[in-house]
């Protein structure tokens, strides 16, 4: 698949949640490979949990899609992607772009500062998360998007390093599209 591809893709997918206002959408020629990959994970995962019977609903219609320059923390008010199941019709999960999650060791041993967080480029938690930085417990699914065409040393420990602090959850990496 190559980037114009993946563009309509993601502009398809995101018509069909009433996300199709967003600037972000609007304007994906200008933003990074890395954005734009980003965005294409996030459409085929939404593809994905609605192949599965979920309905999946966009918590901000008609608001922008907000992509986040540096990690932050996880805040009800911008806008994501909420998961329910059919027949409670509750939310089940919550997903989101860019969020920072509280690490296993910052959960086991009360760690503070930098190294008590770890970003997650597309998050599945758990529940409706209050604002801040969820637990590492409440992490459904993490995906690190990388759009290289060839992995590093760096990638990889990147990759170890989350697969720690997630515990025995799951972690998918992906590359390039």
């Amino acid at each position: 698949m190559n980037r114009t591809q993946a563009e309509g893709r993601i502009r398809s997918v995101f018509k069909s949640y009433g996300a199709t206002s967003s600037t972000t959408i609007a304007k994906l020629r200008a933003l990074s490979d890395g954005k734009v990959f980003e965005l294409w994970v996030l459409s085929k995962l939404l593809e994905e949990i609605k192949g599965l019977g979920y309905t999946i609903t966009y918590s901000h219609p008609g608001s922008p899609l907000f992509l986040k320059g540096a990690p932050g923390m996880l805040r009800q008010a911008q806008p994501h992607f909420d998961v329910r199941t059919a027949p409670s019709r509750q939310i089940r999960w919550q997903v989101f772009l860019s969020v920072e999650f509280r690490t296993l060791g910052a959960s086991m041993f009360g760690a503070t500062g930098l190294s008590s967080y770890h970003e997650i480029d597309v998050g599945v938690f758990r529940r409706v998360q209050p604002d801040g930085r969820p637990p590492h417990d409440d992490v459904v699914l993490a995906i690190e998007c990388k759009a290289v065409g060839k992995s590093n040393k760096n990638i990889v420990r990147s990759a170890l390093g989350l697969r720690r602090e997630l515990s025995s959850l799951r972690t998918m990496f992906l590359f390039d599209f």
